[in-house]
């Protein structure tokens, strides 16, 4: 490879060049030890040649694998006539056997194919059988029968010749063993020596390797220093300075890509000093599908707009006076969500205390003058002097109140008194005058104009008490069963189909079914029925009260409501219409004379509910 070549590869392609040298070296530098050191290591090829050789030896000289022991204890058997000692050597005979056949076996599965496993395995093998065949059952009962004769006559017969020719393999076998060992402790000694040369020969290539490797470090080290120069400045906020390096392999197209990072930086700072001056028209275009940092600014700036449009949606409905309304600040994240919860809080600090002087207001339109503004609602700057104020005008309404109340109460209760002097007084008097006295007539004229000036007194009383407690809901059966109790209805039927209706009214509503009905009962004349029922009308709904009495002249239908009107005192129609008004509740009158009255009571929306889950 030419060194222009060298110059034109990539740096990857040369560091992985030389990584897939190192990386050879070291594996073959690996191997060539490995598979040198474990041919003559501890348990090695070759020492287990050596070992084995050695094992082989030992267990021929001395036995069990050579059969000279059980021979020589034979012929020492022969000249010993104690009994006991020859039943132990009879014994240590047997245990020899088992041994031999043990290390038979051991070595047959051993030995690799070849000479010394056919002398040793095969040769040797089969007249030490035989020998121990003849020990068995010839020499062995014998020696038991004390026949020593015959004793002596096998062991210096078949089993001297089998142990002779069992011995002359074994000495081949020695032989071949020493040999063997000796060649095996000479390749050792060559591949000791190959496996040194080996590790030095690698070495030096890994050294000269290294050199390599720092020679491309030094060659890629300055335009490294002059992207680091660049990125110092970058990261200081320098964005014009630019990398003058002409190469055609990575480190060239990092100083390319560098170049074009602060050009895009740059711009991304334009676009930036944009936004600083309120300028949210523009965008970013990303560079491609993975670009991160333009679809962060065009992020930034859709949260600016959408944070202004919050903003201005607030502002807009203060404006209007929709102070309840409020924007969700979880929409937006960290300082953003701080504006959107910032503007609402400032809007609670308005709105909290102003629904605090609606609440007070609204005590004092129901003339509960001593409602106060509460305390634990915290209020500052201007606001702490229309909290006073508020104050000061329920203390000065609560002592007119009571100044007003107490005169009230006073004169009816002395005019109920008078009133009560005065009926004593016209009972005297018409005891005292006989029926037919021409006078009887103006004491009924004046008893009845004594009775209207205490209906008119106690009306007062009841219209005091009009609109000053708040409105609750009123479940119209409940109502009707409890009037229909309370009042003499005789054989009239009451016909109840409200179902489940209530009506959000004054405490005092049921007067007015009280009333309705009363009236039915003492103009109704031929009535037999009063029918209650109730229709949806739109969002609103109408109550509608029948009977089948003698009903309303027409001319009669807008003046029954008027206070005075009628026989009596002129007040049940007029406290009707009087008590509904306090919650913009209308009644009109539309049924036909002569086929009963028809009252139709309008209950604008949120007035009225069909309410199956509250039973009385």
């Amino acid at each position: 490879m030419k060194i222009s070549d060298w110059e034109r590869l990539s740096v990857l392609k040369k560091i992985t060049f030389l990584i897939v040298i190192v990386t050879c070296l070291f594996i073959g530098y690996s191997l060539f030890i490995y598979t040198g050191f474990f041919m003559i290591k501890i348990n090695g090829t070759v020492y287990n040649d050596i070992k084995t050789g050695e094992d082989l030896r030992a267990d021929i000289l001395p036995p069990p694998e050579y059969i000279i022991e059980p021979f020589q204890i034979s012929l020492e058997m022969l000249e010993e006539r104690d009994s006991d000692k020859i039943n132990k050597s009879i014994y240590t005979l047997k245990r020899l056997h088992s041994d031999y056949i043990s290390r038979h076996k051991y070595w047959e599965e051993l030995l690799n194919p070849g000479q010394i496993r056919d002398k040793m395995v095969d040769k040797s093998y089969i007249p030490a059988m035989k020998f121990w065949e003849d020990m068995d059952l010839k020499f062995i009962p014998a020696m038991e029968n004390e026949d020593y004769e015959t004793a002596k006559i096998v062991v210096y017969g078949s089993m001297r010749d089998h142990y002779q020719e069992h011995r002359a393999v074994i000495d081949e076998v020695v032989t071949l063993v020493e040999e063997q060992n000796k060649l095996n402790e000479q390749i050792a000694e060559k591949k000791e020596i190959l496996i040194y040369f080996g590790m030095i020969c690698i070495a030096i290539l890994l050294f000269l390797t290294l050199i390599l490797v720092e020679l491309i470090l030094l060659h890629l080290l300055r335009p490294l220093k002059e992207t680091t120069l660049m990125i110092q400045e970058m990261s200081r906020g320098h964005l014009s300075r630019r990398l003058d390096i002409n190469r055609s392999d990575e480190i060239g197209d990092m100083a390319k890509a560098m170049n074009n990072l602060a050009d895009y930086l740059q711009d991304t700072f334009t676009g930036l000093c944009k936004i600083a001056k309120g300028d949210l028209a523009g965008s970013f275009k990303a560079k491609d599908e993975y670009d991160e940092i333009a679809p962060i600014f065009n992020h930034l700036i859709l949260s600016l707009k959408e944070i202004m449009n919050e903003v201005r949606y607030l502002i807009n409905e203060a404006e209007e006076g929709r102070l309840q309304n409020r924007r969700d600040p979880a929409r937006f994240e960290g300082l953003y969500r701080e504006i959107i919860s910032g503007i609402n809080n400032m809007l609670d600090a308005i709105v909290i205390p102003l629904n605090e002087v609606l609440r007070v207001a609204d005590e004092f339109s129901y003339a509960h003058f001593t409602a106060r503004f509460d305390n634990n609602i915290l209020v500052k700057g201007d606001l702490v002097a229309l909290r006073e104020g508020l104050n000061s005008i329920g203390e000065e309404l609560s002592v007119l109140n009571y100044k007003l109340s107490l005169l009230s109460s006073i004169t009816r209760h002395d005019i109920m008194n008078q009133i009560t002097v005065l009926n004593s007084g016209l009972d005297v008097i018409e005891d005292c005058i006989s029926p037919d006295n021409s006078c009887k007539h103006i004491l009924e004229l004046i008893r009845s104009a004594t009775y209207n000036i205490r209906e008119q007194i106690s009306f007062t009383a009841v219209y005091e008490k009009m609109g000053v407690q708040k409105p609750t809901w009123h479940r119209i059966s409940s109502i009707i069963l409890k009037t229909r109790d309370s009042l003499n209805l005789n054989n009239i039927v009451i016909l109840d189909n409200t179902q489940d209706l209530e009506i959000y009214a004054d405490p005092l509503f049921s007067q007015v079914i009280y009333n309705l009905m009363d009236n039915a009962l003492r103009h109704g004349r031929s009535l037999t029925h009063i029918a209650f029922s109730f229709k949806p009308y739109g969002e609103d709904g109408i109550l509608v009260i029948t009977d089948n009495g003698v009903g309303i002249a027409d001319e009669n239908k807008n003046d029954i409501f008027q206070k005075g009107f009628g026989n009596n005192t002129g007040l049940g129609l007029f406290l009707i219409r009087e008590i509904l008004a306090f919650n913009h509740i209308t009644i009109r009158e539309t049924g036909m004379a002569g086929k009963g009255a028809r009252f139709e009571i309008y209950l604008p929306k949120g007035i009225w509910r069909i309410n199956q889950s509250n039973y009385d």
